[in-house]
């Protein structure tokens, strides 16, 4: 489970959660409050599959761009499926690049993972 660095725990934060549908977002509901606990808020955007999700990503992020603070998460959870991770990974990260948002990558910040893809058997 995803936990806060020790910076984040002290600080308000509000998270802006891109997922692919509503039962992401019913999952999250559930989990996000016990994680992030009273100290942080977050808005959980549901879209309508993933292809939806990438097809809208690019003006939304360019929509954070002129207003997004310091204070401020972007988190796009996407599912796994039958693409390769480090494409899709790569895909996202020239969205955020275009929309001049800085992405943590995982050399900078040990405790981020940004792809995460598991072997099915």
């Amino acid at each position: 489970m995803a936990t806060l660095s020790e910076s984040e725990v002290g600080n308000f934060m509000h998270f802006e959660l891109l997922v692919e549908e509503q039962s992401a977002e019913a999952a999250l509901n559930n989990v996000l409050p016990r994680i992030l606990g009273d100290n942080h808020q977050f808005y959980i955007h549901p879209y309508n599959g993933k292809a939806d999700l990438l097809v809208k990503l690019p003006s939304r992020l360019n929509g954070y761009r002129h207003w997004i603070t310091d204070d401020m998460r972007i988190i796009v959870l996407i599912d796994l499926d039958t693409r390769d991770c480090e494409v899709l990974k790569s895909e996202l990260e020239a969205f955020s690049s275009r929309s001049r948002l800085f992405i943590k990558k995982q050399t900078e910040f040990k405790r981020y993972v940004s792809c995460n893809k598991q072997n099915s058997y």
